[in-house]
């Protein structure tokens, strides 16, 4: 067979994967001449094509063929989408032929990642809203149960179960936010050691048994002022990189985690005896979309992302790595402490006492509306509920509201565009996101352009109460 004529490439190579035979549009596939892969071999794209063909040459199943495809990335742009498949031809030969995925569908390799991210994203938005209406109710309805009990009995006891398990529940759902890149911004003293015990915790479940986790903590409270959606992002990027450099050295590894503090820093080093970084690449690594990973599974945004928080947290991120002998990365937060009064004024029982407000909850949930109808009322609010944008407008126009709690996301109109009809109707009335979404676009808009409230669901019922007094005797949240 003359091998030249065939429309696909081939590579036939020995176990060293020296070159036996091949045809030149499979070095025109890959991107590379015949003399640099002499030279160079695989490597010159990803060590994860190298690591490929070594499973397979070294643990060959006999009538086994292996496929995979790879995303061939040049800087910051992808060149190509090939497939290689892997058969044995005997003892000592193996076949390598590549096809041009690219070639076949020439928005493929810039778009499916992306699709597939961004689908992925959407799905995980709106299953996270419904968690968090049902939390919203759990948690509300048991903190209030709780309010009437005698603080000494069982059932008092096992109401606060019931919230402390709902509190978790949600913790829950921020972190899985977290793993597809959606959050919303919000500020609150976090322990650093908590939260690296609970990611801990939960991927130690997922990791193989290969991996070992070591922590080492600093023995008070590390604490920050951040916002823990990005603390989440930020411990997970890291734990997660350290895993896969040691799934591609194809080895048993370990993970140690330690946090120190001191007057100026809190310090987070994590680090792990995989594949490491090779020299070449190290300037590299906190480029946005640079990877020297397979790009059909990663986006080579994490520690682009991860280096954007620790700057926007006035840190910096420190980095010791050796190719083939492991990583590791040092964050440096300033220990910085914030004066809570600075960033919000709590209303006193002085303030609070005199409102009578009447207040509109829109909301297409029933438990959520009768949660905040039952808040509000034991308050000495008046209450009027809407299911959707035609009751809420039809209540406006024959009653006298002083503020509004605004769902964002319901069927038929969404909430920021029922914003604008209400503040048609009444340019100045206050209103309040109530909403367990994290689209950034509507509520920042909102938020910053328009000065509406928000209360992010599930809440707890204090922070419903303050954020509410506050925007009735101020006007701001």
């Amino acid at each position: 067979m003359d091998i030249e004529k065939l429309n696909y490439g081939i590579l036939i190579v020995d176990k060293e994967k020296k070159i036996i035979e091949s045809n030149n549009l499979f070095f025109v596939i890959m991107g590379f001449s015949y003399d640099q892969f002499v030279k160079d071999g695989f490597n010159l794209y990803s060590n994860k094509i190298d690591l490929f063909l070594d499973s397979i040459i070294n643990e060959y199943e006999s009538a086994v063929t292996y496929e995979e495809v790879f995303e061939l990335a040049n800087d910051d742009t992808i060149r190509k989408c090939v497939k290689l498949i892997v058969s044995k031809l005997d003892d000592n030969e193996f076949i390598i032929t590549a096809f041009d995925c690219t070639a076949l569908d020439p928005f493929l390799s810039k778009i499916y990642f992306k699709n597939r991210i961004e689908i992925y994203k959407n799905i995980t938005d709106l299953i996270s809203i419904e968690y968090n209406n049902q939390l919203t109710a759990i948690l509300g309805f048991a903190s209030f149960a709780k309010t009437a009990l005698n603080p000494e009995s069982d059932l008092f006891k096992y109401f606060n179960i019931i919230e402390n398990a709902a509190v978790h529940a949600a913790s829950l759902t921020n972190q899985l936010l977290t793993y597809t890149g959606i959050d919303y911004f919000r500020q609150k003293y976090i322990n650093i050691n908590k939260i690296i015990t609970q990611n801990v915790d939960i991927l130690r479940k997922v990791f193989p048994a290969k991996i070992r986790i070591d922590l080492s903590l600093y023995p008070g409270e590390p604490l920050i002022f951040w916002d823990e959606n990005q603390v989440n992002q930020l411990i997970i990027n890291a734990i997660m990189n350290a895993k896969e450099a040691i799934e591609s050295k194809l080895s048993t590894g370990r993970i140690g985690i330690y946090t120190t503090m001191d007057k100026d820093a809190i310090y987070i080093k994590i680090e792990d005896d995989g594949l490491g970084i090779p020299d070449e690449f190290k300037s590299r690594i906190f480029q946005k979309n640079f990877t020297t990973k397979n790009l059909k599974y990663h986006s080579g945004l994490g520690l682009a992302v991860s280096d954007g928080i620790i700057k926007n947290m006035g840190g910096r991120i420190e980095v010791e790595t050796k190719h083939k002998k492991g990583s590791v990365f040092t964050f440096i937060i300033p220990n910085k402490f914030v004066d809570l009064h600075d960033i919000e004024t709590p209303v006193n029982d002085e303030q609070s006492e005199p409102l009578h407000a009447t207040i509109l909850i829109i909301d297409d949930k029933q438990s959520i509306r009768n949660l905040a109808s039952l808040l509000l009322k034991v308050k000495g609010y008046t209450t009027f509920s809407a299911k959707d944008h035609t009751e809420a407008l039809d209540i406006l126009d024959n009653q006298n509201i002083d503020l509004v709690l605004l769902d964002i996301m319901m069927p038929g109109v969404r909430g920021d565009e029922l914003y604008f009809k209400i503040i048609e109707k009444k340019k100045d009335m206050p209103v309040i996101m109530l909403t367990g979404t994290s689209n950034e676009n509507i509520v920042d808009t909102l938020i910053k352009q328009y000065g509406v409230g928000l209360i992010l669901k599930p809440f707890k019922n204090e922070e419903f109460y303050s954020i509410i007094e506050k925007k009735l005797w101020t006007g701001k949240q």
